[in-house]
């Protein structure tokens, strides 16, 4: 679950695995059988539940990883291929992360949540859409004003038209 996002079918059948060992030992299982509600057995034992893993959440978390490793070590040799993380993969780390902008070499201009924890993809998605280089980082982006030299080149206006 570190390495790839399994397919939607799978984690429901090895819940199922699990709830039939736990409330059933080797049977089949029914709902008469479940001593505890499934989500509550997913919760900390701290928080009344049997500290037994949510598979989606925890897999999800393993896969955040990526994303931190991705920002947080930049020199690791996979850097610059796919990582195995979808959309809300990204937006909850973009949530879930501050930037504190230094040089800005390093972060995303429109990946990277550095607006007040937001990604600027997501606040202007139709300026994002438009745009024709989609890789930059803030320093790339404020040099020159590429960021929005790549919106006029897309749009075919010239820079004159928009100052």
């Amino acid at each position: 679950m570190t390495a790839l996002k399994p397919p939607k079918e799978v984690l429901p059948e090895v819940d199922k695995i699990r709830k039939r060992f736990l409330w059933a030992s080797d049977k089949a299982i029914s709902g008469g059988k479940c001593k505890v509600n499934w989500m509550k057995t997913t919760l900390l034992k701290e928080c009344g539940g049997l500290g037994i893993l949510d598979l989606e959440r925890f897999a999800r978390a393993l896969r955040l990883r990526w994303l931190w490793h991705e920002w947080a070590s930049p020199y690791k040799s996979w850097i610059g291929i796919e990582v195995p993380c979808d959309e809300t993969d990204r937006l909850l780390f973009a949530a879930c992360t501050h930037i504190q902008l230094g040089n800005d070499k390093k972060t995303d201009f429109w990946h990277a949540g550095w607006i007040q924890g937001r990604r600027p993809k997501d606040i202007a998605p139709l300026l994002f859409a438009k745009t024709k280089k989609k890789k930059r980082s803030i320093a790339e982006a404020f040099q020159n004003n590429n960021w929005i030299r790549d919106l006029n080149h897309r749009a075919g206006f010239t820079t004159a038209h928009i100052t």
